[in-house]
């Protein structure tokens, strides 16, 4: 009978635990290697301070490296895919996808704000469809 006892009260906190009236978990701790990423424009200044961290599995450093050097190597050339294999003590992915996305948006064209084109009435002149007509498909 102490025993059917012991099990219920035990079951009893699981399930009192369960729902958090007991606490919670502190916050998980992020130990790995913070890097440094420069602010400025990507260039050969930008790479001379970007420190990216070595993480148990990452990018392959050489892929990487020789990546960065083509991306700012010559500014009207696009350096390429930005895909690299994932090896052990490699670099960080996270601060690799972040570098590759601000040298993304520093290279795409910047789109005209609204209005500045003119009308909308003018916008979508000329599109047809399949059959020679401009208007919106019916039924």
């Amino acid at each position: 009978m102490a025993v059917v006892v012991v099990a219920v009260l035990v079951l009893g906190l699981a399930a009192v635990a369960g729902t958090g009236r007991l606490g919670e978990l502190p916050p998980a701790v992020d130990d790995r290697p913070r890097g440094r990423v420069p602010e400025g424009p990507v260039d050969r200044e930008f790479l001379a301070g970007l420190r990216i961290p070595l993480a148990t599995v990452g990018y392959d450093t050489e892929q990487v490296d020789s990546w960065l050097d083509a991306a700012v190597g010559d500014p009207s050339q696009a350096p390429g895919e930005a895909c690299f294999d994932v090896r052990r003590r490699g670099y960080d992915m996270q601060l690799v996808d972040l570098v590759v996305d601000r040298i993304g948006a520093e290279r795409r064209p910047r789109l005209a704000p609204y209005g500045i084109m003119g009308s909308t009435e003018n916008t979508f002149q000329g599109l047809r469809s399949a059959n020679g007509s401009d208007e919106a498909p019916h039924g």
